[in-house]
C-alpha cells in the first residue's frame, strides 16, 4: 500500500518486538530493542513510497516524478539491510517508480526483487540484488502479451526455487519457476538475468569459444511439450535453435561467439557444423538446419592446437590447417587447404608507405560538377519540402529533379512525388532499377532521367539498362533494353536516348529505329584545370590513338588535346567507394572497370560491348572491404583479367565474355594481387578482424597472428596455400635463387 513520506504518525515499514523501522515527517528511522530511534534518511519532499519485504532485506520505493511525467527519472529506490545494526546499502533512482511496478515478486536464495513494470508503451522486467547496487534489465514486451500481469498487483509472491548450476567460471546459476515462466539469475563474472516465457529449462551445457569465452546453451521445454535450445548469454541469446542431439552429446567447440558455426576435432578428420541464420523483418534471428562438413585427416597425427591453426605431422611433413580456411573458403576444382611453411622470404619493419605517387593533376578542360541531377534550378522551397519528405542521414538517396510544364517532379530512389502548394506528393513507386554504393555512408543510385509523353511517363532506367513507357498508375506499358541511358530527349515521333558512347532512337511503338555516336564537342572556347586529383587508375593519356581518357564521378570523359575536342557520358558507379574505376589499355582495346561491371571500347573510343560480374554475397564491403579490394592484374597473353572483389578474385576472360571465380574466402582480409611469372601471389588474413586487432596494438582474438600466402596459377586457376608467423600487411616478389620466387614481407610501424 503507498503512503506519504510527510505522515504524523510512524509509518511502519517492519516491526519485530522492541526493533521497528518506519517513516514519519519524511525521515527514516530504525529503533532496535526500545533503544532511541535513530535517522537513516531524509527527504526534501513529501513523496508517496512503497515498500516490499523480503527476510531481512526490505526494498522502498519513492515516486520523485508522477507516472508518465516528461522527466526520466521517476522513481528512488533504497535497500535496507535489517539487522543488530540496520543500514541503508543501496541507493538508486530509476525510469520507473511504485507507481509503475505492476507485479513484485521474491526469490529467498539469493534474496531478489523482481520488478515488471511500465515501460513506455510495453513492459520491461528487472531484477535487483541488493549486493550489486543496481536493476538489471531482464527483458522488454508487448503490454498486450503481458500474460497475467496486465494489472497491478499489490501483494509480493515469491517464486518456486528450483535447480543450481555450478559454472565454470566459479558463480553459481539459479533457476526460478513462475507458473509456467523459468527465471534465471547468476552473480558476476556472469551476471546473467532473464525470463523466459512460457518455458522450462531442462539442462545447460557450457560450449567453449576460440576466443577462451564460455558460451551456455540452455536446452527447454514448452507447456506444449516441444523442446527448444537457446543460449543464455553472448551474441545469441533467447535466438531459438533446433534442438541438435550431437551438439548436446559430443564434445564441441564453438568457433566464435559471433557465429553459429562449432567445431570438433577427432582422431582421423575435423567435422563442423553450421546453422543458417536469416533476419525477420522485425529483426530477430532465424536460425535454420545446421549444415555438417568433415574433412579428413587420416594419416596424420595432431601435434599442436593454437587458436584457429591445428598442426598436424604427416610423415617427416609438418602442415597446418586453419579454422577459417576450412569453414570460410570456396573450393572450386577441390583446391587444397593445407598449409605449408613458405620458404624463401624476409620480413621487413617499415614505415607506411607515401601514396601521392597514386595520384596526378593533369591539365584537362574544366569539368562541370553536378551536385542536383536537374534540368533547371531548384528553388530554395523545394529543397526544404524535400526534407519534410526523406531525410538523407548515413544513407543519401538517389535523386533526379526535372521541372516539367512548370511544375516539379521529384525521384527519391523509386518514390516519385510532384511539387504542388508547397509541399511534395508522392505519385507513386516507379518500377526503376536502384543500386548502392557504399562507403564511410552509402548512396543511392536511381532513373537519371523522365519526361511526360501525352498521359505517360518515359523513363530511363539507368541501373536496369532499360528506357520503361508508364501510364497515370507507373505500371509499366512498355519496355527497350539500352545500356545505361542516361538522357532522353523528344523530337516528332521519336525519342533520342543518350547510352553510354551513343545516341539511340526510338518510335514511338517503342522500337529501336537507329544509333550513331555520340559527337566530340570543341574545347575551344573552354576552361582548363590544373588542381583536379585523379587516381593514376582512372587517367590515362594513349600515345597509340592520342586520346586521353579519365573518369570523374560517374562519368567517362574522352579529350582530344591536339584536335580541342571532348565528349563525355554516364557510365556509373563503383558500388564500393573504397575502390577506384579503373582505366586499362588491352591490345587494341581500352577497358573501363567498375568493380562490377567492364566497358570495352576501341582506342579510337567506340563502344564495344561490357562484360558484367555482380557483387556476390556476402561481400566484403564497407568496414569489411578487404586490404586490396579492386587490386587487379591482366594476363594479356591469355587475354584474361584478375580482379579482387570482395571476399573473392575473379578472371575475366576477355576473349570469351565470361567471368570465373577462381578464389574465394569469406570473412578474410585478401591483399593485392602480385604477378610473378605465371603465377599471383596474394596476402590472407582468414580472420578479416585481425587488422583491428593489429592497429590495436593487441592480440589476435583467436590465437596468434599468422599470415597467409596464395599462389595462384594463371594456366590452370589451381592455388596453393603457404603460411607464416605474424602479421604482415604488403608483399613483394623478386627473382630468387634458381628462377624462384624471392618473398619480402612487410609490416608497418606508423
Amino acid at each position: 500500500m503507498e503512503f506519504r513520506l510527510d505522515v504524523q504518525e510512524p509509518y511502519i515499514l517492519w516491526k519485530n518486538n522492541q526493533s521497528s523501522l518506519y517513516v514519519q515527517n519524511r525521515k527514516l528511522y530504525s529503533l532496535n530493542d526500545g533503544s532511541k530511534a535513530v535517522s537513516l534518511y531524509e527527504w526534501k519532499e513529501p513523496y508517496y513510497a512503497k515498500a516490499w519485504m523480503n527476510g531481512d532485506r526490505l526494498l522502498l520505493g519513492v515516486q520523485i516524478n508522477e507516472q508518465n511525467s516528461e522527466s526520466g527519472l521517476q522513481g528512488q529506490w533504497l535497500g535496507i539491510q535489517i539487522g543488530a545494526r540496520t543500514v541503508v546499502d543501496y541507493e538508486d533512482t530509476t525510469f520507473f517508480g511504485p507507481q509503475e511496478v505492476l507485479q513484485m515478486l521474491a526469490a529467498e536464495h539469493p534474496r531478489l526483487f523482481i520488478a515488471t513494470v511500465v515501460n513506455g508503451e510495453a513492459y520491461s522486467d528487472h531484477l535487483l540484488d541488493p549486493a550489486l547496487d543496481n536493476w538489471v534489465t531482464m527483458n522488454r514486451g508487448s503490454l498486450e502479451t503481458l500474460p497475467d500481469r496486465d494489472h497491478k498487483q499489490q501483494e509480493m509472491r515469491y517464486v518456486t526455487e528450483g535447480s543450481k548450476f555450478n559454472l565454470a567460471d566459479g558463480s553459481t546459476l539459479h533457476m526460478y519457476r513462475d507458473k509456467g515462466d523459468t527465471i534465471l539469475y547468476s552473480e558476476a563474472p556472469l551476471l546473467l538475468a532473464r525470463r523466459y516465457l512460457d518455458l522450462e529449462l531442462l539442462d545447460i551445457k557450457e560450449i567453449d569459444s576460440l576466443d577462451a569465452s564460455h558460451q551456455l546453451l540452455g536446452r527447454f521445454r514448452s507447456s506444449g511439450n516441444e523442446e527448444v535450445m537457446m543460449f543464455l548469454n553472448g551474441n545469441y541469446e533467447d535466438t531459438p535453435i533446433a534442438v541438435e542431439p550431437r551438439l548436446w552429446d559430443e564434445d564441441w567447440q564453438m568457433l566464435t561467439p559471433y557465429s553459429l558455426i562449432f567445431t570438433q576435432i577427432l582422431p582421423d578428420k575435423l567435422e563442423t557444423m553450421q546453422y543458417a541464420e536469416t533476419y525477420l523483418e522485425d529483426g530477430r534471428k532465424q536460425v535454420g538446419e545446421p549444415k555438417w562438413m568433415s574433412f579428413s585427416t587420416a594419416g596424420s597425427r595432431l601435434i599442436s592446437n593454437q587458436g584457429l591453426l591445428l598442426t598436424y605431422q604427416a610423415g617427416n611433413e609438418k602442415k597446418q590447417i586453419s579454422w577459417f580456411d576450412l569453414i570460410h573458403a570456396g573450393s572450386p576444382g577441390g583446391n587444397p587447404i593445407w598449409l605449408t611453411p613458405l620458404e624463401n622470404y624476409k620480413s621487413s619493419m617499415e614505415l607506411r608507405p607515401n601514396y601521392d605517387s597514386d595520384w596526378t593533376k593533369p591539365r584537362v578542360p574544366a569539368i562541370e560538377y553536378e551536385e542536383y541531377n536537374t534540368n533547371a534550378e531548384i528553388p530554395e522551397d523545394l529543397m526544404r519540402a524535400m526534407d519534410n519528405v526523406l531525410m538523407d542521414s548515413d544513407y543519401g538517396y538517389g535523386k533526379t529533379f526535372r521541372l516539367i510544364d512548370g511544375r516539379w517532379y521529384v525521384l527519391y530512389d523509386n518514390h516519385f512525388f510532384v511539387y504542388k502548394d508547397g509541399e511534395l506528393q508522392k505519385i507513386g513507386n516507379m518500377p526503376v532499377t536502384l543500386s548502392v554504393s557504399i562507403g564511410e555512408a552509402a548512396g543511392g543510385h536511381t532513373a537519371r532521367d523522365f519526361v511526360r509523353v501525352g498521359e505517360s511517363w518515359i523513363v530511363a532506367d539507368t541501373e536496369g539498362s532499360r528506357v520503361l513507357k508508364l501510364d497515370e498508375q507507373l505500371q509499366i506499358k512498355a519496355e527497350v533494353s539500352v545500356p545505361a541511358p542516361y538522357r532522353l530527349s523528344l523530337e516528332v515521333n521519336q525519342l533520342t536516348v543518350s547510352s553510354e558512347d551513343s545516341l539511340i532512337t526510338i518510335d514511338s511503338s517503342f522500337a529501336l529505329k537507329g544509333k550513331k555516336p555520340l559527337a566530340f564537342k570543341s574545347t575551344a572556347k573552354m576552361a582548363y584545370e590544373t588542381d583536379k586529383h585523379f587516381s593514376t587508375q582512372q587517367y590515362l593519356e594513349d600515345k597509340e590513338s592520342r586520346l586521353t581518357w579519365y573518369y570523374f564521378e560517374g562519368v567517362l570523359y574522352q579529350y582530344r588535346e591536339r584536335e580541342k575536342e571532348l565528349r563525355s557520358f554516364f557510365v556509373g558507379y563503383n558500388e564500393n567507394y573504397a575502390g577506384n574505376v579503373q582505366i586499362i589499355p588491352y591490345r587494341d582495346e581500352i577497358l573501363v572497370m567498375l568493380d562490377h561491371r567492364l566497358e570495352r571500347f576501341d582506342r579510337q573510343g567506340n563502344g564495344l560491348g561490357r562484360i558484367e560480374f555482380p557483387r556476390s554475397q556476402p561481400d566484403g564491403i564497407y568496414d569489411r572491404t578487404p586490404h586490396g579490394e579492386n587490386s587487379s592484374q591482366l594476363d594479356e597473353a591469355r587475354g584474361v583479367l584478375y580482379l579482387v572483389q570482395g571476399y573473392r578474385i575473379i578472371a575475366i576472360d576477355l576473349q570469351r565474355n565470361d567471368v570465373l571465380e577462381v578464389f574465394r574466402q569469406n570473412f578474410s582480409d585478401i591483399g593485392k594481387l602480385i604477378r610473378y611469372k605465371d603465377h599471383l601471389y596474394v596476402l590472407l588474413h582468414s580472420d578479416e578482424n585481425d587488422r583491428y586487432q593489429q592497429q590495436n596494438g593487441e592480440s589476435a582474438a583467436y590465437g596468434p597472428f599468422y599470415t597467409e600466402i596464395i599462389k595462384l596459377s594463371m594456366v590452370d586457376s589451381g592455388y596453393d596455400r603457404f603460411v607464416v608467423d605474424g602479421f604482415y600487411e604488403d608483399m613483394e616478389v623478386r627473382n630468387g635463387a634458381d628462377g624462384k620466387p624471392a618473398f619480402i614481407l612487410k609490416s608497418y610501424s606508423n
